[in-house]
């Protein structure tokens, strides 16, 4: 899997589509990605964490620590009149870390991850805080509602959740009360709220909806 794949066609928008761990509901290969995000007539970029790290120690050999990613990323937003981040479950979280740092216009998660730490994982019964034990406890931005809370930023969140999922509703109440966070309750008959709108035919023109309005 590249860790970076581009299909730039000139728009005054860009989305960048974030890809944390296995996670592949863009598309794990280039010719899926564009049959999804990359068939938008917008500029489009999708960002692979091949580190399997979740974004915390970069994407690849290169780009291998987070600041190295926020200045890739601060190169591609450079010069458009709208740039969006999106992400689903951990891909939300960082999209919303790096967004909020480059105050982009939007970003938008489905069934986004807001806490990796393992102390919110188990007071909210998450289930998840062994597979998070890798990363280091100490990092202030696992749990994204400190940070945001204390943020200057000016990008608008919007969170789409499963409201039958219990744990993934959870991560978005955790950040509900932050600025500019916009949060949906999705009836699905799935946990995995991405997946479900794609079956639907509704994935693409849910992200459209968000970005041109």
């Amino acid at each position: 899997m590249e860790s970076i794949y581009e299909n730039l066609k000139g728009s005054d928008t860009l989305v960048v589509a974030f890809q944390a761990h296995d996670n592949n509901v863009f598309g794990t290969t280039v010719e899926e990605f564009k049959g999804t995000l990359s068939s938008l007539n917008y500029d489009t970029v999708k960002i692979n964490d091949i580190n399997g790290n979740y974004f915390f120690n970069g994407i690849d050999e290169t780009y291998n620590t987070p600041e190295k990613v926020l200045d890739l990323l601060s190169g591609y937003v450079s010069g458009y009149t709208k740039t969006v981040f999106i992400g689903n479950c951990a891909g939300g979280h960082a999209a919303i870390l790096f967004g909020t740092m480059l105050n982009v216009n939007k970003v938008i998660g489905f069934n986004t991850v807001s806490y990796l730490d393992q102390t919110t994982l188990l007071l909210n019964d998450d289930g998840r805080d062994d597979q998070v034990s890798f990363l280091d406890q100490s990092n202030e931005y696992l749990n994204l509602k400190p940070y945001l809370e204390s943020a200057n930023y000016n990008t608008q969140i919007y969170s789409i959740v499963a409201q039958n999922a219990e744990r993934h509703v959870k991560q978005s109440n955790n950040i509900s009360t932050c600025p500019n966070v916009n949060i949906e309750m999705i009836n699905s008959t799935i946990p995995q709220i991405a997946p479900y709108l794609n079956r639907q035919g509704l994935l693409i023109s849910k992200i459209v909806e968000i970005i041109e309005n």
